[in-house]
């Protein structure tokens, strides 16, 4: 189950996702550099690992209403509270697809942990 809600206080701004679920792996990229060296060497610069840097893929069946709703939601271009088994969070919808028979797949991307 995930919960897509608006961020600013408006009706209508909120919908549970319930035949939908985020995919089931955490993945997360590195702020990492490497750099060649004249020697043949490398330089690596690690500059940490934050969510914000995180994907977060989620899948699954909607209604016409819940297609509704999420595609109004990607296309406003607003900032969203999701949650789900990962915690929540603020962020965008990235990319979404809603194919024949209302199955859907979205990548949203993190911008701020709120269970942390």
């Amino acid at each position: 189950m995930i919960f897509l809600s608006k961020t600013t206080a408006e009706t209508g701004g909120t919908i549970v996702l319930r035949r939908t679920a985020a995919v089931d792996k955490y993945e997360n990229t590195a702020r990492l550099a490497r750099v060649k060296t004249l020697d043949g060497g490398a330089a690596f610069t690690h500059s940490g690992v934050t969510d914000k840097d995180r994907d977060y893929a989620i899948r699954g069946r909607l209604d016409e209403n819940e297609a509704l709703k999420v595609r109004e939601f990607f296309e406003a271009s607003q900032p969203l509270r999701i949650g789900g088994p990962a915690g929540a969070f603020i962020g965008y919808i990235y990319n979404l697809s809603i194919g024949r028979g209302l199955t859907m797949t979205a990548t949203l991307y993190l911008s701020e942990n709120l269970t942390n």
